[in-house]
C-alpha cells in the first residue's frame, strides 16, 4: 500500500521526533563530533593544539 503524505506533515513529523526528550539531548555531543572537536579540547579553554 503506497500512502501520499505532503512534504509539510513530513516536515512538521520530523520537527516532532527531532525535538522528542529521548532524541534532544544527543544533539550537542552529534554537533561536536562533526565538527571533529574532542570533548577534553572543548571542555577546557585552553588554545586549540595543532598536530
Amino acid at each position: 500500500m503506497i500512502h501520499s503524505a505532503s512534504i509539510a506533515a513530513l516536515l512538521i513529523a520530523g520537527t516532532i521526533s527531532f525535538l522528542s526528550p529521548c532524541i534532544l539531548p544527543l544533539v550537542p555531543p552529534y554537533l561536536i563530533y562533526l565538527i571533529g572537536a574532542t570533548i577534553e579540547r572543548v571542555s577546557s579553554d585552553g588554545p586549540e593544539s595543532s598536530f
